[in-house]
């Protein structure tokens, strides 16, 4: 469940890694995302949050949008 603790606790670990990059800056940068095994028949809408050290963007897909294999990806 998405708390203002887990909120948090998630910033604070981030934090703590030194990974995070301005939102200004984030196209100087190589990051990727990891979403595995991501069950599509399961929900109709899927929220995900990136963690910036200057904020947080928080983005919404629909499970229909999402497609079987990122285009770009060889495996």
């Amino acid at each position: 469940m998405v708390t203002v603790d887990t909120v948090m606790k998630c910033i604070e670990e981030a934090v703590a890694e030194n990974r995070m990059v301005a939102f200004s800056e984030w196209q100087q940068h190589k990051f990727d995302s990891n979403i595995q095994q991501v069950k599509r028949a399961e929900f109709e809408v899927l929220y995900y949050g990136l963690f910036f050290s200057d904020c947080i963007k928080i983005f919404r897909i629909e499970s229909k949008e999402i497609v079987e294999r990122p285009s770009g990806r060889q495996d």
